[in-house]
């Protein structure tokens, strides 16, 4: 795992793609975590109703090796105030919107659970890979993004920023275009892959496909195990919080633009005065325009 990363973010990152036995489980110990310290595979089992095998394939399933293995990071977690939580948390993280909720309880639902993901976004952010990611852009003549779905809001957002600085990139989310882009690429093309599954298919074949032409390619995805990884020099892992109700929020796409908002600010600072004289001149070019439009 990158860095040491707390267990139950490990387990939060995994919730959405676990089957119902597995969620189970899962969902128990985000909600007794000081508890599950204490027990033995069989006293989990029994309290989740479930098999010890169950359990077993569980934590196999969020990386660990074995329940032992599992059970020591549960157990070096640091305590509650030093992870910074607050009495009330499991009501906002753990319960989905029902439909007797007031709007008091969905606005604290909704921004709980999103200031959560930008937090454990955070939290496994490798500096490493920004160092490469950051090298990967100096370097290269254009950047294609490769995208789908919702992900279309953050494609776009690293489309703008980078654009503002001077660098050519566009964002493909067509499957033909997709493809074409990807097969024109050649080592001077920075290639990005951005699905919160890490599964959609044109998005994975683009950058597989850049990748075999030298290009240098990064994603940008929730599953450190999906196809899109197989494909990526660079790689970063978000946390979307997944909801029954709300299905595929455009509000999950908030880590997804904290990690490429990070990108480029430590971009821009590797040529400060040049960057911010570029993204200055844009800004006034916006306003000008926006001033000749409307009078």
């Amino acid at each position: 795992m990158q860095r040491m990363e707390n267990v139950l973010a490990v387990i939060r990152r995994h919730l959405p793609y676990l089957n119902p036995a597995l969620k189970k489980i899962a969902q128990y110990i985000l909600e007794e975590p000081d508890r599950v310290k204490l027990l033995k595979i069989s006293e989990l089992s029994a309290a989740c109703q479930v098999s010890e095998a169950t359990v077993t394939r569980f934590v196999r399933a969020i990386k660990f090796n074995s329940f032992p293995e599992f059970k020591i990071a549960i157990a070096a977690m640091p305590p509650p105030e030093e992870n910074g939580s607050f009495d009330g948390e499991k009501e906002f993280f753990y319960n989905d919107l029902h439909e007797s909720d007031s709007i008091e309880s969905v606005v604290a639902k909704i921004t709980y659970k999103n200031i959560q993901s930008l937090k454990d976004t955070q939290e496994i952010i490798s500096p490493q890979e920004i160092e490469r990611a950051v090298a990967g852009l100096q370097k290269c003549e254009s950047i294609a993004i490769y995208c789908g779905g919702y992900s279309a809001v953050a494609a776009h957002n690293f489309r703008f920023r980078f654009y503002r600085v001077g660098k050519p990139c566009a964002v493909y989310s067509d499957p033909i275009e997709q493809a074409v882009s990807a097969a024109t690429s050649n080592e001077k093309r920075f290639a990005v892959g951005i699905s919160s599954s890490g599964k959609t298919r044109c998005v994975v074949d683009a950058l597989k496909i850049a990748k075999s032409t030298g290009a240098t390619t990064m994603c940008i995805t929730d599953s450190n195990d999906s196809p899109i990884v197989q494909h990526s020099d660079i790689r970063f892992y978000t946390f979307s919080k997944h909801s029954d109700f709300l299905q595929d929020s455009l509000l999950s796409r908030m880590s997804q633009i904290l990690i490429i908002d990070i990108i480029f600010a430590c971009y821009a600072l590797r040529d400060y005065k040049h960057s911010f004289d570029l993204v200055e001149r844009s800004a006034k070019s916006i306003q000008r325009t926006t001033k000749s439009a409307y009078f």
